[in-house]
């Protein structure tokens, strides 16, 4: 048997390394997901035929979050960046899959992004009502800026602050790359 890549790295690159953050945010529909088509990809065996994509960007002033608060509900993920701007760039891909182009909009109309004061939460189904949708939230924060998220079954990436961090991801994995705060 043949061994991937992956398991022959040291586990500290393998871990620490810095992967691409932006996740394919297009719908999928039967017939427009062969990988020769324009725009195509591979779609694996046991997806469903539809999977529709929402796109939402929240731009949330400093002053209004010297400290952001992030939850977020079990089956999303959750990255959190450190920029050079001064403000915080919150950007949702929403997915809902279903078997039907219906079914797959009732459960990505099921996925939300709230923002009240310096709190950010995505809000959903729960753990098992909540399967066949995810949500992948990328925010971008002044790189002094502190964060607190909570996340159950929710995976957390953090790269490049300088702020306090803390981190609640209970039952998932959390990433801390590059981060000099407390």
């Amino acid at each position: 048997m043949r061994r991937r890549e992956y398991e022959l790295q040291p586990a500290t690159e393998f871990l620490f390394e810095r992967r691409s953050l932006l996740h394919h945010c297009a719908d999928r529909r039967p017939g427009n997901s062969e990988m020769n088509a324009p725009g195509g990809q591979w779609v694996a065996g046991n997806q469903l035929p539809y999977s529709l994509t929402r796109r939402e960007e929240l731009l949330l002033p400093r002053a209004e979050a010297p400290t952001l608060t992030i939850t977020s509900d079990p089956l999303n993920s959750i990255a959190v960046l450190g920029g050079s701007g001064p403000d915080w760039i919150i950007t949702l891909c929403a997915q809902g899959d279903g078997q039907s182009e219906a079914e797959a909009r009732e459960r990505l109309q099921q996925l939300a992004l709230h923002a009240a004061g310096g709190t950010v939460s995505l809000t959903g189904p729960g753990l098992y009502e909540g399967y066949r949708r995810k949500g992948d939230l990328i925010v971008e924060g002044p790189i002094d800026a502190g964060v607190v998220i909570h996340g159950t079954h929710t995976s957390v990436e953090v790269r490049d602050l300088a702020g306090p961090v803390r981190i609640a991801a209970t039952h998932a994995r959390a990433r801390i790359l590059e981060t000099t705060g407390q």
